[in-house]
């Protein structure tokens, strides 16, 4: 009878480590699924900043620009009154 009830517990401990082996693999595939999809987002990410550095430079400058051009030359846009529209047939 105790030779039955090793048998039995053993059967057990495979069964036991053979579905342990089978959620292992699939939550490893199921990480490594998921750190891709990050890694794809820190990609479209990375790249969203380097536009927006690139934007907010272009925009710097032409704020820069403008107050370069009030400050040093006295240039400011032209009032209302000043602007005259022409009309072509």
């Amino acid at each position: 009878m105790s030779r039955r009830l090793i048998l039995l517990a053993l059967a057990a401990l495979v069964l036991a480590s053979s579905l342990a082996a089978v959620w292992t693999s699939y939550r490893h595939r199921t990480l490594f699924a998921h750190e891709m999809r990050l890694e794809n987002r820190i990609e479209v990410l990375n790249a969203r900043w380097s536009q927006l550095l690139l934007e907010q430079g272009t925009l710097e400058s032409h704020a820069r620009l403008a107050r370069l051009a009030h400050r040093r030359l006295g240039m400011a846009p032209p009032r209302r009154i000043h602007i005259v529209v022409v009309r072509t047939r």
